[in-house]
This record gives C-alpha cells, sequence and structure tokens, in this order.
C-alpha cells in the first residue's frame, strides 16, 4: 500500500579490499498484516548499501510476509491459528519440447493454472524450482512444499549423510524467507530402495 512501516540505520567500518559478514536487527512490526491463500499480503524488504560519504553503493529488495504454520496430529494443519484444508498438486519443472530449461512465461502458466483449478498447495518435486516461481506463490496466495534432490536410493556413509545436511541447510537459507514455504522436504521414496552399502560408490 505504500505506507513505510519500519526503519533500521547501521553503521560499520569495512576496509577497502576486504570482506566481512554483519547481522542486522530490525526492528519488530506489531500486529501485522497476516499473509494467506485467501488475503497473500506482502510487505517490501528493502536493504540498501552506502559509503560514508551517503552514496548508495548497491540496493537490494525482498518481498516478505508474515504468517505462522503448525499441525495438531489430530486436527491437522494451521495457518495463523485457523485450521486450513490443504488441496495439493505435484509438480515438476518439465515441459514438452524444452525438458528441464522451460522458459518462465510457461512455467508462470503452469501455477496460474494450479491456483485456477482450486489447488492451495504446491509440492516442488524433487529439487528447488526457478526462483520466479517461489515469489510467484507468495504473490498468489499458493503454499509450498520444497524439497532436495534426494530421490529413491540413499548411500550408508557419514559423507553421503553430510552432504545432505550441508543441501538441506543452504535449501532452508534460500527460501525461509518466503511465506509460501511451509515445508521443506528431504527426501523422496527412500523407503522403496535398499540403502546403497557405503562402499558402493566406490565400485
Amino acid at each position: 500500500e505504500g505506507n513505510h512501516v519500519k526503519s533500521r540505520t547501521e553503521n560499520f567500518n569495512l576496509p577497502s579490499g576486504s570482506s566481512n559478514k554483519y547481522k542486522i536487527k530490525l526492528p519488530l512490526v506489531y500486529n501485522p498484516k497476516l499473509w494467506s491463500p485467501d488475503s497473500p499480503y506482502l510487505y517490501k524488504l528493502k536493504l540498501t548499501l552506502s559509503n560514508k560519504e551517503g552514496k548508495i553503493l548497491e540496493t537490494k529488495q525482498s518481498n516478505v510476509g508474515f504468517r505462522w504454520v503448525s499441525v495438531d496430529p489430530d486436527k491437522g494443519f494451521f495457518l495463523n491459528g485457523k485450521p486450513i484444508k490443504l488441496i495439493g498438486v505435484n509438480r515438476h519443472q518439465d515441459y514438452e519440447g524444452y525438458g528441464n530449461a522451460v522458459p518462465l512465461e510457461l512455467q508462470e502458466k503452469d501455477i496460474e493454472l494450479i491456483k485456477n483449478m482450486g489447488a492451495n498447495v504446491i509440492r516442488f518435486a524433487h529439487y528447488p524450482h526457478t526462483r520466479e516461481l517461489y515469489d510467484l506463490c507468495d504473490q498468489l496466495g499458493i503454499l509450498v512444499w520444497t524439497e532436495i534432490p534426494i530421490v529413491n536410493r540413499v548411500t550408508d556413509s557419514e559423507a553421503f549423510f553430510n552432504v545432505c545436511m550441508n543441501m538441506q541447510n543452504e535449501h532452508i537459507k534460500q527460501y525461509y524467507n518466503h511465506p509460501s514455504v511451509v515445508m521443506f522436504g528431504y527426501m523422496n521414496e527412500i523407503f522403496l530402495r535398499l540403502a546403497f552399502d557405503k562402499n558402493a560408490s566406490e565400485s
């Protein structure tokens, strides 16, 4: 709606040619408008980096939404404290004539068709899909189950476990700001196959 909600300014010194990481604690937003499939309200987060003379060096913008989810073993899935019936579909990033390299306009058409057919949740199987689709689900109010590409077979080794954990940690860091993302899948159908022996990858 164009209204300014909160802002914060912090100063730090960064020597020329060096790099560092900084965490900024943002002020709390009280009584925000909540994001939901029926009302996918989004706030715009804007980060600006300036030098000591005030010259803007870089600006980044991202949409964010406020919502919370919970699951009751008897009553099911809750969004913002209210029960919601999940009507979902699986989707592969694949199209005749294009394979996995699907043009964005066809991908967006898929998401809009899914929304129009009455679904409110999409499982992006079995790998993260193009980033623009997460933005579109934020805007249209579609819940997302996103997952890492571990399918069918696993290797019984510490190295394989560490790779899986690293992928999932990075996966969460990439997508946790999307209000549409409510589930992070870990593996697909791994119980349908026996695990590889820890030495199988060497043979």
